[in-house]
């Protein structure tokens, strides 16, 4: 896991990159970029404790197949 950045702002929401954020004003985000299967698949993980919100947002389409299938291995071994 990468932490990108800390008391982020929430910026406009594009269906197709996911949540932008800035430091500018601060905010209650906390952004980081995850690193599945030694490195195989990427992707962001954005949280809020404050509004009890979070979210998966790819990193590039490349990656989705790695990133479902090590997700649903996590999934699936926790929900029976």
């Amino acid at each position: 896991m990468a932490l990108l950045g800390v008391h982020q702002s929430r910026g406009h929401r594009d269906p197709e990159v996911g949540g932008s954020f800035s430091s500018n004003p601060p905010g209650s985000w906390t952004a980081t970029k995850l690193f599945l299967n030694d490195g195989e698949g990427e992707l962001f993980l954005n949280v809020s404790a404050s509004e009890g919100m979070g979210e998966f947002s790819p990193k590039d389409e490349g990656y989705a197949s790695v990133v479902v299938r090590e997700l649903a291995k996590i999934l699936l071994l926790n929900g029976g």
